[in-house]
């Protein structure tokens, strides 16, 4: 969240999602004046915690409410996740493809990625990794200060 919160500070357009069973839109619990009052709004928002992750069908969500007017060829689409997806992969690549062919680049963040003995093995992760353009580590501020030069030519 506090990742989510510093990108919607220092960029012009940004849109902020999170997901588990189901998709949330938390653009606006974002935009308050200071973290621990957009966390207390996110506490409010959270649901679905306990049901898994089903990353694919979260994406179907949000390509069919939001994909036609927020992808377009200047966006930069970031998924910040472990991979661990209880969905089906083939859903998961699916969408992805969708995303990819709209966008400008599709990063996707793993904070499993920093761990010296991490492979790409879960299903989706290796249904999704043709997909990626970035495949980044985000397991502590080094590795997402290393993003910038991914992020910077999306400034506006």
């Amino acid at each position: 969240a506090r990742f989510a919160y510093s990108l919607q500070k220092h960029f012009r357009r940004v849109n902020t999602f999170v997901f588990s069973t189901q998709l949330v839109e938390i653009t606006e619990a974002l935009k308050t004046r200071d973290l621990p009052t957009a966390f207390q709004s996110l506490s409010q928002q959270a649901s679905g915690w306990s049901g898994g992750t089903k990353i694919g069908d979260s994406l179907a969500e949000f390509n069919r409410l939001y994909g036609r007017r927020m992808l377009t060829r200047d966006t930069l689409f970031t998924i910040l996740s472990d991979g661990w997806d209880t969905g089906e992969p083939e859903v998961l690549a699916a969408q992805l493809k969708t995303i990819r062919l709209r966008v400008k680049k599709l990063i996707w963040l793993n904070p499993l990625l920093g761990l010296a003995d991490y492979e790409p093995i879960t299903r989706a992760i290796r249904a999704a990794l043709p997909h990626i353009d970035v495949f980044a580590p985000a397991h502590n501020l080094e590795s997402l200060l290393a993003l910038e030069r991914h992020l910077a030519r999306g400034r506006s």
